[in-house]
């Protein structure tokens, strides 16, 4: 689905990326937090509670229990499309003031700010490895290709991290969601256009060349008939022996859909600017607030989206 648009197919999908919570099994168990009790979002923000510390009684919380961005909506839009909703719709209409958008923003909000706080922005490059280490955040929104770049990245952490489901909004609820995608298109312009086919069958789907990908890099392939594998039951010593292929296969079928329009990649952009300035005024007005002002400053985003949609003279 990311890759059609107005009842045509443009490219040809290379991953299926499954969103689970990795998170750190030592310091969960040292909290008293049991991942297998946790079920819906508000079940996490409870246990978040206890996970979110300040260790040296300086009044400085030096443990938060999840990466939430306040400036970039990733794991927003991840918890958004859990809902089955995306930015836009299948007929491109925008989907920003719908009442599910801004109840979703209000829940994050209450997360990432306020005196419930249990969230703090993921730092990046270099710093990553040591954030976890020491234990500054303690779960991660991780698709199947995260992992395996925290599998390089922070190969410190081995045998300290299992993965669990994402918290559902409702009990009973999707357990996933999906974050990324890769894709390949031949263009019309192209003079081989027919070997070119057959290179990207190749690449694509081909069991060997999937499963070597899968092997080096996590990525679960977007071919179901590759997932009766038994590389998916390997377990894996970054989780201390869980299998990580077992546990992203179970989840690929519930990964949502997601739309994709010429007017996404900005609307991730507008979304960081509805994230700062939510989180802003919740500190300043209040987090009783949050839903008003979710509200409010999605409006104010579609305003400025529409805008620039009608200046687009092929849409």
């Amino acid at each position: 689905q990311p890759w059609s648009s107005r009842g045509r197919i443009f490219g040809l999908p290379r991953d299926v990326s499954p969103v689970g919570l990795l998170y750190n099994r030592e310091e969960f168990e040292k909290c008293g937090v049991n991942p297998s009790e946790i079920e819906t979002w508000e079940d996490f923000h409870q246990a978040g509670k206890r996970l979110t510390r300040d260790l040296n009684g300086d009044g400085i919380i030096d443990t938060y229990a999840i990466e939430l961005n306040d400036t970039i909506a990733d794991q927003f839009h991840q918890m958004l499309l859990q809902r089955g909703v995306d930015y836009f719709g299948t007929d491109g209409n925008l989907r920003l003031e719908e009442d599910v958008v801004a109840d979703t923003l209000a829940f994050y909000l209450k997360m990432a700010t306020g005196p419930e706080r249990i969230g703090a922005p993921f730092p990046t490059l270099a710093v990553t490895t040591q954030a976890m280490a020491d234990r500054y955040l303690l779960s991660f929104f991780t698709a199947d290709w995260r992992l395996g770049g925290f599998r390089k990245d922070s190969a410190i952490m081995s045998g300290k991290m299992a993965l669990m489901p994402l918290p559902a909004w409702e009990r009973g609820g999707r357990r996933t969601s999906t974050l990324g995608g890769t894709m390949m298109s031949i263009c019309k312009s192209s003079l081989r256009q027919d070997l070119a086919w057959e290179f990207v069958k190749m690449v694509y789907t081909d069991r060997r060349s999937l499963l070597t990908v899968y092997e080096y890099t996590a990525l679960i392939p977007p071919v179901k008939s590759t997932w009766d594998d038994p590389i998916f039951q390997l377990p894996d010593p970054y989780l201390a022996g869980q299998q990580a292929g077992a546990f992203y296969v179970s989840l690929a079928p519930q990964v949502p859909p997601r739309i994709q329009t010429p007017f996404s990649m900005g609307t991730d952009t507008a979304m960081g600017n509805v994230l700062l300035e939510s989180c802003r005024r919740c500190r300043e007005e209040g987090i009783e607030y949050a839903r008003r002002i979710a509200a409010e400053e999605l409006h104010r985003a579609a305003e400025r989206i529409r805008r620039q949609m009608e200046r687009n003279p092929f849409l």
